[in-house]
């Protein structure tokens, strides 16, 4: 007897097999499937690295519990991966954006108390490099975080939009 005759002789003596609802099925799966994140949609983080994602995806998480209200602050990104055509469309924007590598993401913010949320919750899941953007009045409008390894990663930086001074 063969292993698969054998195995068909032990399935008809227990009656069959069911297949419970709590089945999950772990092999074959196909390649270039991007993962499933659980504060993202596909579209949102379309071309940025799925492991700095699953980052910022822990970090947005993180807010709630940093937060006096538990409240979680939503990571809203403006600007992700950046082609070279659009990345240069950008007044201000740096020739080595690290949007163009998928590694770089600006986020909205509307308060004082979001930045804090957003960039403790950040460092704590090792994205190290942060610049803050603030209006002409210094009010918060975006942070940039970035894990680009061919730049100096503990960086806290203020940046006013209307400067002259170039944006990563």
């Amino acid at each position: 007897m063969n292993l698969w005759d054998a195995f068909m002789f032990v399935l008809k003596g227990t009656g069959g097999i069911t297949i419970s609802k709590r089945f999950i099925w772990n092999g074959c799966k196909e390649k270039n499937v991007p993962p499933e994140y659980v504060h993202f949609k596909p579209e949102e983080v379309l071309g940025l690295d799925p492991e700095y994602v699953a980052k910022l995806d822990m970090a947005t998480a993180k807010t709630a519990e940093l937060s006096q209200e538990h409240r979680r602050v939503p990571f809203i990104i403006t600007s992700g991966f950046r082609t070279p055509e659009k990345n240069q469309s950008l007044p201000g924007s740096s020739p080595s954006s690290s949007h163009l590598k998928g590694l770089g993401t600006d986020l909205l913010v509307s308060n004082s108390h979001e930045v804090w949320l957003m960039v403790a919750s950040l460092i704590s899941v090792g994205i190290t490099r942060i610049i803050i953007y603030v209006d002409k009045e210094w009010n918060p409008t975006h942070i940039h975080n970035d894990v680009d390894p061919d730049k100096v990663s503990q960086i806290i930086a203020i940046r006013q939009e209307a400067s002259n001074v170039q944006n990563t």
